[in-house]
Parts: structure tokens; C-alpha cells; sequence
């Protein structure tokens, strides 16, 4: 075969010489009868869709100088459960491994700086993943829908977590966060159970629905902050302090009753206004009560609307 064109045969094994240097992108694309592969040992890059959707591969006999893994390059693999990746390996794309939905289990080499987004989307089976410790960003929706999902490892140096990182991870009820970290992006952790959280001092700021749906009690923000999100701490668990038709957690006001009068009084003390807690778009219920007055502390530094 040429190195730019698909094989469509239906092979059950390929084991592909070592005198080959490269592979072209989708290269064995859609062959589902395709069990087993080896890979050639000088090879450094595993292309774009290279084996996507061979639906029947369970065995990957991984180059020894590999250093990359193309975007798509294993995606909607089901006979997978286990993977290794070798170490040396330096960068993984989006969504390499996205919707394979029997890995159970995937160990990750210290040697990688950089994952793409949904890398393991909707890998419904996946039950714990370790993080390379030198990573800095958790990237978007890496593990989005991975509904068996129990503990993750995240990185020591982490300084964000992705929108919709860990989205939909229903089975994570705990996560430790990096001291280091100072972003959390929208819906990074909605729809997990979590049922206790530690802010690091480090944090500045928190997406739009970062933590929505979960089994929270209680959370502590930290003076960092800087910026919190519509509705990141939504949950009908979580205990929020009411004074004046104003809703708080902790020293941030989070939402306006719009019954009653549309004078304001913002208590001492507050430090921040969550976004949209001026703006009207989320309260369709109530589209003609506006904000007259509102008297603001201050203490006051943050304020979104």
C-alpha cells in the first residue's frame, strides 16, 4: 500500500516492516477485522485517523522511537481494555483515543508535555487515569462523558483545567487539585458527585458551571479569586447564605431574587459579584425587573455582569 492512500482489505494482522519511516494519515482506516498491528521501530509519528474505527484491535505493538500520536489516531475502538503508552512518547491529539468504549485502563509516560482536547472522550469504560506530573494545562473535554471515570491524578503543575475536562464523569465523587492551580473553565467538573472540594489559594478564577450538579456541602473560596462564573457552584445540596433577597457563597453575592422591589443592597464584606448576577438573560422568568438601585460595599473588587 502507499503511505497516502487507505487500506481497505480486511486484515487480521499487520506487521509492518522497519525499513518503513512513516505512514500516511488513515493508513488502515475502517478495517474492522484488524486485531493485531505492529508497528515499525524507527517509527516517530502514528498519523491522523491512522486506525480509526478498527473497531476489533486489541493488540498495539508501539514503535520504539514514537513520539507522537496523531488526532483520531485510535478512535472508536472497542477491542481495547488496556494500553500502555511507551515512554519517549512526547505529544497525544485530539481525541486519539475518543469513544473507545472497552478501555477500562491507560497508562500514560512521564515523557508527555502537551495532550490535545478529548483525547478520551466518552471512553464510557475508563475507571482512573494518572496525569504526567509536567503537564500545565488539563486540557478541554479530555475526559468528557467517561461516565465510569472514579480517580484522576492530576498533574502537580497544572495551572488550568479545561472546559468540560471532566464533564459528565458521574462515578467522580473526589479530586485533589494542584497547588499550582489558577484556572478552572467552564463546566470543567459538572455532573460530578463530588462530595468535598479544597480550593488552592492559587485560584483565580472559575468558569460558568464549573461545579454544577454536584454533592457539595460546603466550599470555601479562596482570596484569589478573581473571577467567578454563572452558576459554577449550582447544587441543591450546597448551603447558600440569603440576606435581603440576595443570595451569597461566601464573600461573593452569586444571585438577585427578582420578587419584590429592584433596590439592592449588597451587604458588607462581599468582594466579588458572579457574572450574570447583574444581567437579565437568566432570568427569563422576570424579564422586565430591572436593577434600579444597587448599593454596593467597600469591600467590593469584582464585579461581572
Amino acid at each position: 500500500f502507499s503511505g497516502t492512500e487507505s487500506v481497505n482489505a480486511r486484515f487480521e494482522e499487520i506487521y509492518l516492516p522497519d525499513s518503513i519511516t512513516s505512514i500516511g494519515a488513515a493508513a488502515f482506516y475502517w478495517n474492522p477485522s484488524l486485531k493485531t498491528i505492529r508497528f515499525p521501530a524507527h517509527l516517530e509519528v502514528i498519523p491522523s485517523f491512522a486506525l480509526y474505527q478498527c473497531s476489533s484491535l486489541s493488540q498495539i505493538i508501539w514503535p520504539e522511537s514514537m513520539k507522537e500520536i496523531g488526532e483520531y489516531a485510535f478512535g472508536k475502538i472497542s477491542g481495547i481494555q488496556t494500553l500502555t503508552i511507551p515512554e519517549g512518547v512526547e505529544r497525544i491529539g485530539t481525541a486519539a483515543f475518543s469513544t473507545c468504549n472497552r478501555l477500562v485502563e491507560i497508562k500514560l509516560p512521564e515523557s508527555l508535555v502537551e495532550i490535545e482536547e478529548s483525547v478520551f472522550w466518552s471512553c464510557e469504560k475508563l475507571k482512573q487515569l494518572h496525569l504526567p506530573q509536567d503537564l500545565e494545562k488539563v486540557p478541554s473535554n479530555l475526559c468528557y462523558n467517561c461516565t465510569a471515570l472514579e480517580e484522576v491524578q492530576l498533574p502537580q503543575k497544572a495551572t488550568t483545567i479545561g472546559d468540560g475536562a471532566f464533564n459528565g464523569c458521574k462515578a467522580l465523587c473526589s479530586i485533589i487539585l494542584p497547588s499550582t492551580l489558577q484556572t478552572i473553565e467552564e463546566k470543567a467538573f459538572y455532573g460530578c458527585p463530588l462530595t468535598e472540594l479544597t480550593l488552592p489559594a492559587t485560584v483565580t478564577s472559575i468558569g460558568d458551571s464549573a461545579f454544577t450538579a454536584n454533592c457539595l456541602t460546603e466550599v470555601d473560596l479562596p482570596d484569589s479569586l478573581s473571577y467567578l462564573g454563572s452558576n459554577a457552584f449550582g447544587s441543591a445540596s450546597l448551603s447558600f447564605e440569603e440576606e435581603e433577597r440576595c443570595k451569597y457563597l461566601d464573600n461573593w453575592l452569586v444571585s438577585l431574587s427578582r420578587e419584590g422591589n429592584s433596590t439592592y443592597t449588597v451587604r458588607e464584606g462581599t468582594v466579588g459579584i458572579a457574572k450574570d448576577v447583574i444581567g437579565f438573560k437568566h432570568y427569563p422568568d422576570y424579564p422586565d425587573h430591572y436593577v434600579t438601585t444597587l448599593n454596593l460595599p467597600a469591600s467590593l473588587q469584582h464585579v461581572y455582569e
